[in-house]
């Protein structure tokens, strides 16, 4: 395996690429029509309708084209001759963590596909007649390609499952620790980018497949404060998301702000006949006064010293979070040795 400081050949990633991974749901594509091909019009994921940013208009060009207020975007309209990109309408600056999600609507093939970010500097229109992977091509942009590789400065490392039609990407953009995170139909990659920080971003797609489809499902922003690192320290541990979900006002604000940074668990949640989970209804009585606290940073900060061994995770849960967590200390080596990359 290679060190976080390596980067792996190109020929050698291809070579270990796994297959797609299952679409979010299991609903089928529509007809398109002769500009877009079949393509998914379902609203599955896109429950909590949040969207502080759209697609700039103002970067569009003939290859692509923006539909439902500029949050779906369709590449190559007809047929494909180069790499086309488009970016957000609004920058994301320092001390903030943003999450977004982009839903893919129709299938991918082709040089690439990529989601992720980059500057101003990004050059929108040098690929618009030559096929190529984009973002990550130089030191401008970052990218997650649906091959399954994540690329930077031209340097291409095997990184997670590929994505293709019906996958929900989402990504976490920490802008204080400056870090960069992919999630694929939910749960999280682990740290794939560091060293992103006092830069201006913006959130970017780009597509050399003909009759490509991607739609924003969700983005919002919060500041990097102590009520957010504690939750991203807690999520790491089932038992200690099972306390914290007994609070009645944790509960809802997690459920509200913060359910991105929590793996699914099949364990956990319905059961197969709709009923709810007994610890969501029996807590309900109890009082925040009970805890003599008043808000959740607080109340994350005084359980972080304890433990939770008592409650057993399902093994997959324990995997993803015992993955993330490596990878989110292997960050704190990548900044020590000021890499890019963070890769186990």
């Amino acid at each position: 395996m290679p060190r976080f400081y390596e980067i792996t050949p190109v020929r050698k990633c291809f070579k270990q690429i796994k297959k797609t991974a299952p679409a979010f749901c299991s609903c089928r594509e529509e007809p398109g029509d002769s500009l877009v091909g079949n393509r998914l019009t379902c609203s599955c994921g896109e429950e909590r309708k949040v969207y502080e940013w759209t697609w700039d208009a103002e970067t569009t060009s003939s290859a692509t084209r923006l539909i439902l207020d500029n949050r779906e975007i369709h590449f190559h309209p007809g047929f494909s001759n180069g790499t086309a990109i488009i970016r957000g309408n609004k920058p994301f600056v320092s001390g903030f963590d943003y999450y977004w999600e982009i839903k893919v609507l129709t299938p991918l093939y082709g040089t690439d596909v990529m989601i992720g970010v980059g500057t101003t500097k990004v050059d929108l229109q040098s690929s618009a007649d030559r096929f190529c992977s984009l973002l990550g091509s130089n030191e401008e942009s970052w990218g997650y390609s649906y091959l399954g590789v994540i690329q930077h400065k031209g340097r291409k490392v095997l990184y997670g499952q590929p994505f293709g039609h019906g996958s929900i990407i989402g990504l976490h953009l920490d802008m204080w620790k400056g870090t960069l995170e992919f999630y694929l139909n939910r749960e999280p990659l682990g740290v794939a980018f560091a060293s992103l920080h006092d830069r201006i971003l913006y959130p970017m797609v780009c597509s050399t497949a003909a009759k490509s489809a991607m739609r924003i499902t969700y983005c919002t922003s919060s500041p990097s404060n102590l009520q957010l690192m504690c939750l991203q320290s807690l999520s790491y541990d089932l038992g200690m998301t099972k306390q914290l979900r007994t609070v009645p006002f944790l509960r809802s604000q997690i459920d509200r702000e913060y359910w991105w940074l929590f793996p699914p668990n099949k364990s956990e949640g319905s059961s197969q006949n709709g009923e709810t989970d007994s610890s969501d209804t029996e807590d309900e009585d109890i009082d925040n006064d009970d805890y003599g606290l008043d808000s959740l940073a607080s109340f994350c900060a005084s359980l972080s010293g304890v433990s939770a061994g008592s409650e057993q995770a399902d093994p997959v849960h324990q995997r993803l979070c015992m993955k993330r967590k490596r990878k989110s200390d292997i960050y704190s080596l990548s900044v020590a040795h000021n890499a890019d990359y963070i890769v186990d």
